[in-house]
């Protein structure tokens, strides 16, 4: 199931890339090669060369990072072997260093070169390993004005690991519900999330799929031109209680990742997750077509 992150950088230009960026961290070489276009597999151990002191829970945690949409258990355990660290270490560092479970991704490439990718997941998003799974945005949804932790809601798994939505929402960092449907958190800390997307679309039903640009929208706004390598992990929003149809919203999630990683700004990942098992065959089989058409 896996797509495979074809070979573009030879271990000469591996290593070249890795001597122009200079005195950088273990995940700065990393997402500088997977920028590039390099294969985890391929660069781990010439970035292993240059950190020489880095632990197998460091590479593997560094290595999700960098490839965060685009690397599976078993690509990350090959990554490792190729760095020669022991079998048992390899298998420990990989369950701590992922959670999620990768169904499929789509690459693409912008207009500067860089790549970067959509990816569908299943698992459960507070979840995610602080160390290694991190993204800059946490998007979920709620009812406009209405951050209840109804039993099975999001909301209510944020708020059993110390999350409250509705103490957010008192102080929003920005708040663009009235164009783009979202309000923005301020910084949170401690979590694999740094902030919160929130969406509180005015759609009932399927309808809420039409408001869903304005997630991306706000993203844009909200992180402007500065932002680097930016990754954004996204529930199944307004699935829930709305009533929205999983497959309306995957589409919608999908062709909105697909705009903005085709455009300049730089958003590097995009995690599609789902929780409920009972989808996977429907969103795997709907993923496959939207990445073919």
């Amino acid at each position: 199931m896996k797509t495979t992150i074809e070979r573009s950088l030879t271990p000469e230009a591996i290593q070249q890339l890795l001597t122009s960026l200079g005195k950088v961290t273990l995940l700065e070489a990393a997402i500088g090669c997977r920028v590039s276009g390099g294969n985890p597999v391929d660069c781990a151990p010439i970035i292993l060369k240059n950190n020489a002191d880095a632990t197998v829970g460091q590479m593997a945690d560094a290595l999700t990072t960098a490839w965060a949409a685009a690397i599976d258990a078993d690509m990350l355990t090959k990554a490792l072997q190729a760095c020669k660290f022991p079998e048992n270490q390899i298998t420990d560092a990989v369950k701590q260093a992922i959670s999620l479970f990768y169904q499929q991704d789509v690459p693409y490439v912008d207009n500067n070169g860089m790549n970067k990718a959509t990816g569908l997941y299943q698992g459960d998003l507070t979840h995610m390993k602080a160390a290694s799974e991190i993204v800059d945005y946490l998007v979920i949804s709620s009812l406009p004005n209405d951050y209840s932790a109804t039993a099975g809601s999001m909301i209510e798994a944020l708020n059993n690991i110390g999350v409250s939505v509705a103490a957010l929402a008192e102080n929003k960092a920005a708040d663009y519900r009235s164009s783009d449907y979202c309000w923005i958190s301020q910084p949170i800390s401690n979590q694999a999330f740094k902030r919160i997307i929130c969406f509180e679309t005015t759609q009932s039903g399927d309808g809420a799929a039409k408001e869903v640009p304005g997630i991306f929208t706000s993203l844009q706004t909200f992180a402007g031109t500065a932002a680097q390598n930016i990754i954004v992990a996204t529930s199944m929003v307004s699935t829930g209680s709305n009533g929205a149809s999983p497959s309306s919203i995957l589409t919608a999630l999908f062709n909105g990742s697909q705009t903005l990683l085709n455009s300049d700004f730089s958003l590097m990942a995009f995690e599609i997750v789902y929780f409920n098992t009972g989808w996977t065959n429907t969103l795997n089989e709907l993923f496959t077509q939207l990445k073919q058409a």
